[in-house]
């Protein structure tokens, strides 16, 4: 009872929709991950002067390599740095990640299967 109202219970039906509707519409909460890496000041002074480019650096090389080993989607590693797809596109480029993986010998085959449709067109 509530506010001297009796509400009538809700099917187990209903109950299900709803709480179908409600895990739609709720969002992960987001997990933050933070660690200390003590790295030489030599190195630090060599790589960067500024700890929150560092930081920043690392965070690029960890989604780079998510995306290279398809951990992550290009889209989902653009969110994650927080940059337009275009530029992770660029980003990935600068540091040699692949944006499509053939495997070893599909260019050969795709040739071989190009080669084999002329032949059969001209036939």
């Amino acid at each position: 009872m509530f506010d001297r109202y009796t509400k009538a219970p809700y099917s187990e039906r209903t109950m299900k929709k709803i709480a179908t509707i409600l895990k739609r519409k709720s969002r992960a909460v987001p997990k933050k991950i933070q660690f200390e890496w003590e790295l030489p000041d030599a190195l630090v002074d060599q790589l960067t002067r500024d700890q929150a480019d560092a930081a920043q650096t690392i965070k690029a090389a960890a989604v780079l390599d998510w995306v290279r080993t398809h951990k992550l989607s290009l889209r989902r590693g653009a969110e994650l740095l927080q940059m337009p797809y275009r530029a992770f596109l660029e980003l990935m480029a600068a540091h040699r990640v692949p944006s499509v993986d053939y495997e070893a010998g599909w260019l050969d085959r795709e040739q071989q299967l190009f080669e084999g449709e002329g032949s059969a067109a001209s036939a």
